[in-house]
């Protein structure tokens, strides 16, 4: 086996207010999926590249969770495991499971500065990319509406802008092997800090511009 962990010790965290958890549940969002007959056995299942394994494997184990790593040896990428009823329970009732179906819980929105901006990091070190790293530009894609509207409210309230859109399906098939697949819609945003005089947002669809409230005021936040 390729499997390789720590399993000596207690698998849950006392409190879940913590940058390391909070960072490890928008990774979760974006990068994650439970698995388990939620009777015998509930795990945790992330995915990454090998370049991002020593980034969450540290707040891994800063949590002094148990958790396996398993190279994949037909590309580049790590896939880890966390067998644990308690934080399954809490992922699957806080950001729930499905790649549709992910969102960020409300009360997100309401915790300090540092908490918020730990699921807002977490997440888009899962699925997005630094697209400038001075301006610290973050782009982000995902197959939920859900997921890409509820991140957009978040990043405003950290003083980002938001400017999402939408990539249309594939026209031309699609072959993994021998199977077909049928990809559909996905979207994206592009994330970038606004100055205090230019915090009002605009949100497109089609060819049409929406103002959307200031952003400091949505969700009763001051992102001053």
């Amino acid at each position: 086996t390729f499997a390789r962990g720590v399993n000596y010790r207690q698998n849950y965290i006392n409190d879940t207010l913590d940058e390391d958890w909070l960072w490890l549940y928008g990774l979760y969002i974006a990068e994650g999926s439970l698995s388990g007959d939620r009777v015998s056995y509930k795990r945790i299942q992330i995915d990454i590249h090998e370049l991002e394994f020593e980034e969450v494997s540290r707040r891994l184990d800063k949590l002094e969770l148990n958790y396996q790593h398993y190279p994949n040896k037909n590309d580049r990428g790590y896939r880890i495991h966390i067998n644990s009823a308690p934080l399954f329970d809490w992922l699957e009732k806080y950001g729930h499971r499905g790649s549709h179906n992910k969102e960020i819980a409300p009360w997100v929105y309401g915790l300090e500065y540092k908490y918020r901006k730990a699921v807002f990091d977490g997440a888009t070190y899962g699925d997005g990319y630094i697209k400038d790293q001075e301006k610290d530009q973050r782009e982000y894609s995902t197959t939920s509406i859900k997921l890409i509207y509820s991140l957009g409210l978040l990043a405003t309230t950290l003083g980002y802008s938001d400017a999402p859109y939408c990539v249309p399906a594939p026209t031309k098939e699609i072959f993994i092997g021998e199977r077909q697949i049928f990809p559909g819609l996905s979207y994206g945003s592009l994330y970038q800090p606004v100055s205090n005089q230019a915090k009002s947002r605009f949100m497109f669809y089609g060819d049409k511009a929406f103002i959307a409230p200031n952003s400091t005021t949505l969700a009763g936040i001051d992102v001053n």
